[in-house]
């Protein structure tokens, strides 16, 4: 049995005739993507599995990665890749495409020194692969937030069913169980929810029409108060809770989160302690993946989530994670509308959020947070654009276009723009085309 790993949704001739010489007619193939949802094995050949799900110890007689997989300069590359090893046979061959340094995108890869000291030497080359030997012992698996994951997986299972039962606790509670993740110059969590879609929809239009923003403001509140949770029991929704986490949260996470080290080390250097904000991270995933991050120096990290239920998998991977980082990391429950920062950071993020919120608020939103950035730091903002510059979905009652969303960040300062999987620079007029981070930086203080 032989274990190949690629980053594709599907199985091209490409793909094929990179395998094809390293296999034999009597090998069986088991296809596992970077871009794959499915959260069990590959049962046939018409079956792809998730590179990013526990793998089974021992199992392949050879495993091979191709080289469309991103091997960012990551922890999070190091217990992707102990996973992928781990579940090849003690002794057998692992391949690996050569990575060479050179362009923008291999600046973001992994080292060679890194790759050494996981793996050891490769035993010989054969083409574009370098071969390696699966140690005798299991890699270990706990460098990163892919680390805690694969973990917890089993408790994140039982956590979308019993999440929504914190709409029903009292504040005083969720103080006393999650008080290590829960920042404590923020008020108690308490329940919202966005406005519905079409309230959304019906504003966005308005701004753009101008009859509201520039201190317009529509009449109905930023959110409204959910309906009370109610216990329901769906092995569908068990399905759907682990395809995200596999196939949209993880990867998310893989490459945000080396993006954005790039990023963060271009700016302020290998050394100096950064502060970090996030608006929008779910469970906080990028945030914990940046303080594990050894190419940069982030020393408290913060997430300001909506969803009340995030806090659940938030301390599941927190408490999997080093003692090193406790006391780094916090939650805040609130709305980006109305969050209060109660403190300045060094990086402030808004990933995939500005979409969502209140489009006459936009600007209040942003100066906030700008407000709040220390001088020298900067602001980082990710968003698809139309037309859509990411596979995540269009929302194309509201999707910003390029120029749209720069008009409220050209009103902050000067833009910058970096390529989403490389961190390298980009030019204003790839924005029409690429998924590109905005970066805005904080002139220092005179």
């Amino acid at each position: 049995m032989i274990g190949y790993f690629f980053s594709s949704t599907q199985m091209t001739a490409s793909l094929e005739e990179a395998v094809k010489p390293l296999c034999d007619n009597k090998s069986r193939l088991f296809l596992f993507s970077n871009k794959s949802r499915d959260p069990l094995y590959p049962a046939s050949p018409d079956d792809i599995g998730s590179a990013f799900q526990p793998l089974k110890r021992c199992l392949f007689e050879k495993v091979i990665i191709h080289a469309s997989c991103d091997f960012f300069s990551s922890t999070m590359t190091l217990d992707w890749l102990a996973n992928i090893v781990n579940s090849a046979r003690q002794g057998a061959e692992v391949y690996l495409p050569r990575l060479d340094a050179g362009s923008a995108r291999e600046r973001n890869r992994i080292s060679s020194s890194a790759l050494t000291a996981l793996l050891g030497e490769p035993v010989s080359q054969k083409g574009p692969w370098s071969i390696y030997r699966r140690p005798q012992d299991d890699l270990p698996v706990n460098h990163s937030v892919l680390g805690a994951f694969l973990q917890a997986r089993g408790e994140f299972v039982l956590n979308a069913l019993l999440g929504g039962a914190l709409n029903n606790t009292r504040p005083e509670r969720l103080l006393d169980m999650f008080a290590p993740i829960l920042a404590p110059d923020a008020p108690p969590p308490k329940v919202i929810k966005r406005l519905p879609r079409p309230e959304s929809v019906d504003i966005v239009n308005r701004v753009r029409a101008g009859e509201l923003g520039d201190g317009r403001l529509a009449q109905q509140p930023a959110y409204t108060d959910p309906a009370p949770w109610n216990f329901t029991e769906s092995a569908t929704k068990f399905a759907r809770h682990l395809n995200s986490w596999q196939g949209y949260l993880i990867p998310g996470t893989y490459y945000k989160a080396a993006t954005i080290a790039r990023i963060i080390e271009d700016h302020f250097g290998s050394d100096n302690p950064v502060s970090f904000l996030e608006h929008g991270g779910y469970a906080g995933t990028v945030s914990l993946q940046l303080l594990m991050e050894d190419r940069i120096n982030v020393s408290y990290a913060r997430c300001c989530e909506l969803e009340l239920f995030t806090l659940l998998n938030a301390m599941e991977l927190h408490q999997r994670l080093p003692e090193s980082i406790h006391g780094k990391f916090h939650m805040q429950i609130t709305s980006a509308e109305e969050a209060g920062y109660f403190r300045s950071y060094d990086v402030i993020l808004f990933s995939h959020v500005l979409l969502y919120m209140r489009r006459d608020l936009l600007d209040r939103i942003l100066a906030a947070a700008w407000a709040h950035i220390r001088p020298g730091g900067i602001m980082i903002v990710f968003e698809n654009t139309s037309p859509p510059t990411g596979a995540g979905g269009s929302d194309e009652a509201i999707i910003f276009s390029p120029r749209e969303l720069d008009s409220y960040l050209d009103r902050l300062g000067e833009l910058s723009y970096a390529e989403s999987r490389t961190g390298a620079t980009a030019s204003r007029g790839d924005r029409e085309t690429k998924a590109l981070f905005r970066v805005l930086r904080k002139l220092p203080a005179k």
